[in-house]
């Protein structure tokens, strides 16, 4: 991560100081060591903190600087409002405070800013001597109401986007608002994790973590795929455009970058991909010791299991395997809705909890991690939360993780074999691997009086079973499927039907969910594209029937 000069000098107050302690010369001196931290927005004076090691307390200075005992935890205020705590580290910002709520981060960044001595953080920031404003407030920074309460006793807030913007500037920060710029783009390195599918650290291992490191030079991008420092050149240009970073591939293919947070230790950004339909959250770190950190606390291993970071806004795809090894519930898992997932540590059961997603077998769940494992509180078909499905993390390889499921419904001992796979086996389009023998479910409308109900203008569910290139037809949906005289082929990811008579259908994959495949039909007849669905289950076709 680079620094502006201003905060390199911020650095050099860093002090630490040994004090020796004794009862006769004879004693052995215990050795107490403090530390001297600032707390950065600009420089902020006149917050008052308290340290937890020994509930020393005082007032940061001119320079914002604050000193505690090593590896204290510290707590900041205005007057008596409490902004926020962490360990005391050489610079504390906002975002030491909330590490994981760039939100709130913002929020103390607003408040700190507003209540400015002389309004110009630009010269620093110094909280008014004797403020006691917001002594009575009890909401936090935390609280979604923060800028309603906070505003009615301090006054008017500094935009977020200003409050963002100045502190970003202090820390040499992107922001969400900006994105991505040419300027601060220019000579920076970056280092993420990858899954290394080509070897590309050589170490004869086609499915381990690797870290990467990517240097972005005179509009160039240089690749580092050991982060050891041993750049290459990839000939890959790339460019800002409206604050999205993209880079393009000799072959046409390209990636873009769009930033969704950013804190002090990394950009979180969302990741869109011309080859694939499906985005991805993905994370840049200014630092190699920050990513390793990362790696060790948070990506699935046999040893760490699952953990809350990374299941946390990602998409994970699920397939069981049942006993004798057959494939079931192919339909993509999606752990991306947070407002559906839930990671708290609790006692779930339906008359104390209520939060649900939708599962693909009919019922609802909610997820937990807990001591490695992801545990799913199964509501199946209106019982209570009396089942427990409890996933353990066998190994990781390129595509997916392997886990063995013990079923809490289901009065088996012996797991299944389950698999989470990181991309939609559909997400380049249709495949022939994945359609042959597949059941697909389609809501059409019965212009041939197919039912023989006598109306030409009501739906019909139909099944249909694609098998050795032909399309075998179920128009009651009984499990009697009829042949009929088409066939079907995949070309470039699109399945296209043909008619004995010469005309042809095409269906193109233009989304994924967790019950259907949306599709663009075209046609060789003239009439217009259309939208269309095939899902997974019957029960998924006849809700959405039901709909119309």
């Amino acid at each position: 991560m680079r620094f502006n000069s201003s905060i390199k000098m911020l650095t050099l107050s860093i002090v630490a100081s040994t004090i020796f302690v004794g009862c006769g010369s004879s004693d052995s001196p215990a050795v107490i060591s403090t530390q001297t931290g600032t707390f950065v927005d600009s420089a902020v004076a006149g917050l008052n903190y308290t340290c937890a090691s020994d509930s020393s307390t005082g007032v940061t200075n001119i320079a914002g600087e604050f000193t505690c005992l090593t590896g204290s935890n510290v707590e900041f205020r205005v007057g008596n409002y409490v902004l926020g705590s962490c360990t005391i580290e050489a610079i504390v910002t906002p975002y030491s405070l909330y590490p994981n709520d760039s939100a709130a981060a913002v929020n103390v960044a607003q408040l700190l800013q507003t209540i400015d001595s002389d309004n110009d953080p630009l010269n620093g920031i110094s909280v008014p001597d004797s403020f006691s404003a917001l002594d009575a407030v009890t909401t936090a920074p935390t609280d979604t109401l923060f800028d309603t309460d906070i505003s009615a006793v301090a006054g008017v807030l500094v935009t977020e986007q200003e409050a963002e913007g100045h502190l970003h500037t202090t820390l040499d920060l992107p922001t969400v608002t900006d994105g991505f710029t040419t300027e601060w783009m220019e000579g920076q390195t970056l280092y993420l994790v990858i899954l290394d599918t080509q070897d590309d650290d050589n170490d004869g291992s086609t499915t381990d973590w690797m870290l990467n490191a990517e240097k972005y030079e005179n509009g160039q991008m240089l690749v580092d795929f050991s982060a050891d420092g041993a750049f290459e050149e990839t000939g890959v240009p790339y460019e800002i455009i409206d604050g999205v970073f993209k880079f393009t591939e000799p072959d046409g293919d390209w990636e873009t970058a769009t930033i969704t947070a950013v804190d002090t230790t990394k950009i979180t950004i969302n990741r869109s991909v011309s080859w694939n339909a499906l985005d991805s959250t993905e994370y840049l770190f200014y630092t190699k010791a920050a990513l390793e950190e990362y790696i060790s606390a948070n990506l699935p291993s046999v040893e760490n299991g699952f953990t809350q970071d990374y299941l946390n806004g990602r998409t994970l795809y699920r397939v069981i395997l049942e006993d004798g090894g057959n494939p079931i519930w192919h339909t993509p898992f999606d752990f991306s809705d947070n407002n559906k997932v839930d990671f708290a540590d609790k006692v779930v059961n339906s008359e104390t909890y209520d939060q649900t997603i939708t599962g693909y077998y009919g019922g609802e769940g909610i997820f937990v991690v807990r001591d490695g494992k992801l545990l799913e509180y199964v509501h199946d078909y209106g019982m209570p939360y009396d089942g427990i499905n409890i996933y353990t993390v066998e190994s990781v390889d390129s595509d997916k993780i392997v886990t063995s499921m013990l079923p809490g419904l289901s009065s088996l001992d012996t797991p299944y074999e389950t698999y989470f796979y990181f991309n939609h086996p559909l997400a380049n389009g249709f495949t022939e691997d994945w359609i042959e023998g597949k059941i697909l479910y389609d809501v059409i409308l019965d212009e041939d009086d197919d039912d023989n109900d006598g109306s030409t203008t009501d739906l019909l569910l139909i099944a249909v079973k694609f098998e050795n290139g032909i399309l075998l037809v179920d128009l009651f949906n009984n499990g009697v499927f009829e042949s009929t005289d088409e066939t079907y082929e995949i070309i470039d990811g699109a399945l296209k039907n043909n008619y004995s008579d010469g005309e042809w259908e095409t269906a193109a994959i233009t989304a994924l969910n967790n019950t259907k495949i949306t599709v663009t039909w075209s046609n060789s007849w003239g009439d217009p594209d259309e939208t269309g669905y095939y899902f997974y289950t019957a029960s998924d076709a006849q809700a959405y029937m039901d709909t119309l």
